[in-house]
Parts: C-alpha cells; structure tokens; sequence
C-alpha cells in the first residue's frame, strides 16, 4: 500500500481502479520518506476515517429516517413520510451547516480522523503526488461542496418550495402550528401587498417574524438512535419560509378546501394533536394528517382525498407527538 501518494480517479475508471491508485507501484521511491512526529496515516485510510465520521454524524440518521414507516399509519408506509420532509430537511441542513468551515474538527465522530492527521506530513516529498496536508484540507472542503449541492438540488429545493413546504402542517405538531399561524397572518394582513412606485400593488414575500422562539424535541418520527432530535423553531421557522409567496400556498386547493380547520390550527392555545378521538361517539377530530399520507399514495391527486376519518377511535394512550396538546373537535 502506497501510505503518501494522492488518489487518482479520471472518468474513465472504476471503483477498483481508484483503489489501485494507491499501489506502491504507483509511488516514487521519496513517497514515504517525509520525517514526522507521528505514525504515518495511510491516506486511503485516512479518507475512510473522514467518510466514516460523516456518515455517523449526518449521513446514516437521515438515511434511516427515509426508509421508516409512519409511527401512525404502521407497516408497510415507509416512503410515505411527506408531511416530515419539511422538517428533516431542516435538520439535514442544520448539521450541514455545523460541518462547513471546518466545523468537523471539534464534532466528536471526527476525532480519530483529527487524530489520524497528526501523521500526515505537512508538505509531500513527491512533487508529483501529494498526498498532503493541503490535500486533506482541499479533500474535506471539495467532499462537503458536492455533498451541499446535491441536497440542495434533490432535497431542500424542493421541500422548502411554495409547492411541497405546507405538508408541514402535517408533521411534527410544534412545527404545525408555527406554520398555520404564519399563513393565517400572511391572509389576514394581505401578506404584505405594497404600492410600488408606479401605484400598483404588488405581493411582496413573507417578513412574518412572529414565531416562537426557543428549542423544542421534535415528535418521535424524527428520533435517532441517539435520542431524540432537537431544534430552535423560531430558527428551523425562518429558514423554512425566508422569501416565500405565501399567497402560492394559500391558493393551493388543500389549503383552500381546509382554511378553517388551518385557522382552528393556528388560534388554538396548545400545539395540535391531529390524531386524537374522543371517545363518546359525537365528535371527530380534523385529521389533515391522514390526507397528507393519502396525497403521498396519490401523488397530488385531490379529488382522491378525503375530508375526516369514519371511524371514531379511543383517544391515544401511546402518542406519537409529545404531551401539551389540544384535540380539534366539531
């Protein structure tokens, strides 16, 4: 095993080509011959260390989290956890965020790669294949970059667009309600038309700046291994919505067929439980949360929706969401 030299990859090989990149065939005879304070760190090696703490860190929970089923719905409905996604995104972002500029040197998961740096040499002695420090800067900020573009363009895009961000109102219930507040004062206050310098009125985006502050434990749909999943909603809130038309969403036909169970949402004293039944054959709780799940199975096909559940369930003894709550009652 080649322990200094560079990996190279053109577009024309293959994973095993790769490995072979690291052959001591490929090494100049110099490769190995850098002094240092420390055991030489294979760089293969080394890589792997940093690719192992990131999918501990990030990767791995949130890979786990897609291929779950609903808590509620059961068996059979991984895949189908839309009315989630605008709140894992945040999180996949937040962590993100945590790992850029360097952030990685002082999360647990990397310190054996931290460690494992110590015995790789400050300059390489093969001009033509280092193998550096340099190069392991370079490699970490490169690995991050192409990892944010792709979540940008496969998952945070789309989440947080006008189009799919309202099927929060059907996850976690602290999130909910922080949504169906913003959208009710977007409507009540015309989301902030202004006249422009021509006097025509013009819908500006969203600057509501009203969410609760403080950190929340998000419903055990989002829980790890590691224990639950914790957020600042006024900070998960505000990067959700910054520069959104609310009016997009509010015109969109769910939103529009249920506006007065949203209001009943965002007016109630407590967080909202969707899920919860009362027990004495009158009422029915409003259960957007069910549509959401039957707009996952349909792919947007409102006129397959239904309105209420037929069935009157006992209320919950195991909840899903957390404890301060209040039932939505006709």
């Amino acid at each position: 095993m080649n322990e200094r030299a560079e990996p190279v990859l053109s577009e024309d090989e293959d994973l095993d080509d790769f490995v072979a990149s690291f052959n001591e065939d490929n090494a100049s005879e110099t490769a190995t011959e850098v002094p240092t304070r420390h055991p030489i760190s294979p760089t293969f090696y080394t890589m792997l260390l940093f690719h192992r703490a990131f999918c501990e860190y990030t990767f791995n929970d949130n890979f786990d989290f897609l291929k779950r089923n609903d808590l509620y719905f059961g068996s059979g409905t991984f895949g189908q956890l839309a009315r989630f996604m605008p709140v894992q995104v945040y999180v996949m972002h937040k962590q993100l965020e945590e790992l850029k500029n360097g952030g990685w040197k002082n999360k647990k998961p990397f310190e054996k790669y931290v460690k494992a740096l110590k015995g790789i040499p400050q300059t390489s002695a093969n001009e033509d294949n280092k193998a550096d420090q340099a190069f392991f800067e370079d490699m970490s900020k490169k690995f991050l970059s192409i990892y944010e573009n792709t979540l940008n363009d496969h998952l945070l895009k789309r989440w947080r667009s006008e189009k799919l961000l309202w099927y929060g109102l059907g996850g976690d219930e602290n999130v909910a309600k922080e949504m169906a507040g913003w959208l009710l004062d977007a409507k009540l206050n015309g989301e902030g038309v202004e006249v422009n310098r021509d006097g025509e009125e013009v819908n500006n985006t969203s600057t509501y700046d009203d969410f609760t502050p403080g950190e929340i434990k998000l419903c055990k749909q989002h829980d790890t291994p590691k224990g639950p999943v914790k957020i600042e909603l006024d900070e998960c809130m505000k990067w959700l919505t910054n520069n959104k038309k609310t009016h997009i969403i509010i015109e969109e036909g769910f939103i529009g067929g249920h506006w007065e169970d949203i209001e009943k949402m965002a007016m109630a004293t407590n967080t909202v439980r969707l899920f919860d039944y009362k027990d004495d054959g009158k009422t029915l709780v409003v259960c957007v949360c069910y549509i959401f799940t039957n707009i996952s199975n349909t792919f947007h096909s409102p006129s397959l929706l239904i309105q209420h559940h037929k069935d009157v369930r006992r209320e919950q003894l195991t909840r899903i969401h957390g404890m301060d709550t209040t039932t939505l009652v006709y």
